[in-house]
């Protein structure tokens, strides 16, 4: 299909393949309400973000509910907050759960602000002692776990009651890490608790309620990036009569104080949530960054939130429904993939046969890294002189042509643009495409040609077209060395939880910013965060570990810097991972669908999100 291929076809038509793929379409989205949809993007690549849109009925009084038809590429793990470790989950917990913090949604660089805390936090001088004020009149969802079926306001407590939940070692959570070492009594109390020493009724030094409205979190050491973990899916609260009501089954029956409730989850099909009658007072941004008045971005502005009645949000991995379901007009946004960005793009512009629909462009850049990680632990892969050699092997440059129309950034180290330490002019040797240097690197480490090495599994985390010629291009390109490479596809689920239990030799991965900190990539590479943790390379080193604490505790400036400097330049040495990109993404949007605006790090962002059902009707009736 190209450009001038669409200029010749009516409005609203569907290209020459559509009949084709209708009928597969339609079997993979059965049980599929048909006749209005609007999913979202994710990811350029592997899109590890979400693509959030799908495709369902047009309501019938459009006039008094917007619907948004979301779709999400990956099949959905849990909506329980402190098992939310992948990106997917936790953008869908975020719709539903709240934290005492979150992100402006307008503001760059991104900025903090108060989500159920009553202001932002107080520090103590020493800054050993948080106090946050929560937000009177806050009530979770009507819910049949409580006793009267009607949501009961939320209380300090219930945020002490949240945050053992994340220590509870029963409860197997990935974001532990969190608040491990940080609070006084809270590591105590998580081993006291698994031996039988303890219950939720024994109170943890560090966090405590002493009225109703009020908590206070005592930390042994000042915590640098303390503030932005406020804001992650993990610590967001959760009301115990839900955890007791359902039991096992609770991460399928999510309570919480946000702008939606689940309505139904027909898993790996289709998602539906539904505005909560009980959400307290929200408001769209007065004011954003510069440009976001003329991109239309403040007609909202003061405006309670959500605007969205429901989101029917539909689990489609494949690229080809997603791009004809965008085209029909069923899809109010979504992320174009690297096999269908030459018929959108016009060099860095929107094609003229888009631009005439109305439609939208935007090309953000991802705090994120993309990269392929080594298991440390294996038996070969210790050895720093293999995992060298195969970095040099792998040409990045034509890697980033092939699979990104080199619509990306390389990345030489974990930190991404617009974050501090980010260096935009070093170079990682290792990083430079030198087979003739690759190969004698691996003679060194006593595998001349691959000679006695075992065939390495590389495990792919979606099946996905493009994910499985990028698997084979890294086949490819070992095989020059002599090293073999069997491919593995997972689910999502199954490749995280072969990450988590350490049987993933080589994998291909990103890492996208839960917070604009550096300690948020380099925590990748910390010892005491080795699987199940997010260090799942098991990367260890003592030098590392030393410069890591000691950055965490040190502020902002020159010190601070010089510190993240040298723990970059370690890895980049130690080659855990090879470097791939800092990602540009590709985002459209239908001329129904508003609001639209991309960070990594903001993740409840379908209540800022409006359609004009009546535009979308009208356009799609022409």
């Amino acid at each position: 299909m190209n450009n001038a291929r669409c200029r010749k076809v009516s409005k609203w038509n569907i290209f020459a393949f559509a009949d084709r793929l209708e009928i597969a379409f339609r079997e993979q989205a059965r049980n599929t309400e048909y006749t209005v949809k609007a999913p979202r993007l994710s990811s350029i690549l592997m899109f590890p973000l979400l693509i959030f849109f799908g495709a369902a009925c047009t309501p019938k009084n459009q006039d008094k509910e917007q619907t948004l038809f979301l779709h999400l590429r990956e099949q959905l793990r849990s909506f329980d907050p402190v098992l939310a470790k992948d990106i997917y989950s936790q953008r869908m917990v975020l719709q539903i759960y709240e934290g005492l913090l979150h992100f402006n949604y307008l503001k760059r660089p991104v900025e903090l602000e108060p989500l159920l805390a009553d202001g932002m936090p107080q520090m103590s001088a020493d800054g050993k002692t948080i106090t946050i004020k929560i937000k009177h009149s806050i009530f979770f969802a009507d819910d049949p776990c409580f006793s009267n079926g009607k949501g009961r306001e939320l209380t300090a407590a219930d945020f002490v009651y949240s945050w053992k939940r994340l220590a509870d070692s029963k409860n197997k959570s990935e974001s532990y890490w969190i608040f491990r070492d940080k609070i006084v009594g809270y590591d105590e109390w998580r081993k006291h608790l698994s031996e039988g020493k303890a219950t939720y009724d024994t109170p943890i030094a560090g966090i405590r309620a002493p009225d109703k409205y009020t908590l206070v979190v005592e930390l042994k050491e000042r915590q640098y990036e303390l503030l932005y973990l406020f804001t992650h899916a993990a610590t967001t609260v959760v009301p115990h009569e839900a955890v007791e009501h359902y039991g096992e089954e609770f991460s399928e029956h999510p309570v919480g104080t946000g702008a939606f409730r689940l309505a139904s989850w027909d898993k790996n099909s289709k998602i539906t949530l539904v505005k909560n009658e009980n959400y307290h007072d929200d408001f769209y941004p007065k004011e954003g960054a510069a440009g976001d008045a003329s991109l239309g971005l403040l007609k909202n502005a003061g405006e309670k939130l959500p605007f969205a009645h429901k989101v029917v949000v539909h689990e489609i991995s494949e690229e080809q429904p997603q791009w004809l379901l965008f085209n029909r007009g069923d899809l109010d946004l979504w992320q174009a993939t690297k096999d269908y960005q030459p018929q959108i793009l016009d060099g860095d512009h929107l094609a003229k046969s888009f631009a005439v629909r109305g439609i939208k462009m935007s090309l953000p850049v991802s705090t994120d890294v993309t990269y392929i990680g080594f298991n440390t632990e294996n038996k070969f892969l210790k050895n720093k002189k293999i995992r060298q050699a195969m970095a040099m092997a792998y040409d990045q440059a034509l890697l980033a042509k092939r699979f990104y129309n080199a619509l990306v950034i390389s990345a030489h180290g974990p930190i991404p643009p617009n974050v501090e330490g980010y260096r935009k002019n070093i170079k990682n040797k290792y990083q430079q495409y030198n087979l003739a240097e690759a190969k004698k690197y691996l003679s060194e480490a006593g595998y001349p040609g691959g000679k006695g090495l075992p065939p390495f599994v590389f495990e792919m985390a979606s099946m996905h077209t493009t994910a499985r010629q990028m698997a084979e291009f890294f086949k490819q390109q070992m095989a020059q060395l002599g090293i073999q490479v069997k491919l593995q596809t997972n689910t999502w689920p199954q490749f995280n939880e072969k990450l988590k239990t350490k049987k993933a030799d080589i994998f291909d991965m990103a890492w996208n910013g839960d917070y604009p900190d550096a300690e948020n990539f380099l925590q990748l590479f910390y010892s005491k965060n080795i699987s199940p943790g997010p260090n799942s390379t098991n990367f260890s080193s003592p030098e590392f570990d030393k410069l890591f604490e000691e950055m965490k505790h040190t502020l902002s400036g020159a010190k601070r810097k010089d510190l993240i400097y040298k723990m970059e330049d370690l890895v980049m040495e130690e080659v855990p991972w090879i470097f791939n990109f800092h990602r540009v993404f590709v985002f459209v949007e239908q001329p129904w669908f508003y609001n639209f605006k991309y960070d990594t790090m903001i993740m409840d962002t379908f209540k800022y999100y409006r359609v004009d059902d009546k535009q979308r009707q009208k356009d799609k009736e022409r």
